[in-house]
């Protein structure tokens, strides 16, 4: 399954709720953003709708798409692709929407 970046990411932000609350269980939704916080305040933002659904920031002004935010919570690119290969195999519909 060799899909492009472009396609990987069209794919994730179909779901991207989901699978914000399967990488960051804490995090909460509040109109057509996803937070989620630490106990020092800082705070990553993830946009969940519109043209910039998947784009993040981080308030200590780090941003990036939603391939960059995977990267950033598995903490190197390996990590992210053994988490996107983690959740394909538990989520087998979930990179099955044609674009």
């Amino acid at each position: 399954m060799n899909r492009s970046l472009e396609e990987i990411k069209a794919l994730v932000i179909d779901r991207i709720e989901e699978y914000l609350l399967y990488l960051l269980p804490g995090g909460e939704f509040y109109k057509s953003k996803f937070y989620i916080g630490d106990l020092r305040g800082d705070k990553i933002i993830v946009e969940t709708t519109g043209e910039r659904a998947g784009d993040w920031y981080k308030l200590a002004k780090i941003k990036g798409d939603v391939v960059e935010f995977f990267t950033f919570i598995a903490g190197d690119k390996e990590s992210a692709e053994e988490l996107y290969r983690y959740i394909v195999e538990k989520y087998p519909s979930a990179f099955s929407v044609k674009h």
